[in-house]
């Protein structure tokens, strides 16, 4: 599942972004 896939990794990126933001 190709679009499952993207989304994991449209999620981890959203999650450094925060990630970043945060510190």
């Amino acid at each position: 599942q190709p679009g499952f896939k993207q989304m994991k990794v449209l999620r981890q990126e959203r999650n450094t972004v925060c990630f970043i933001e945060f510190e």
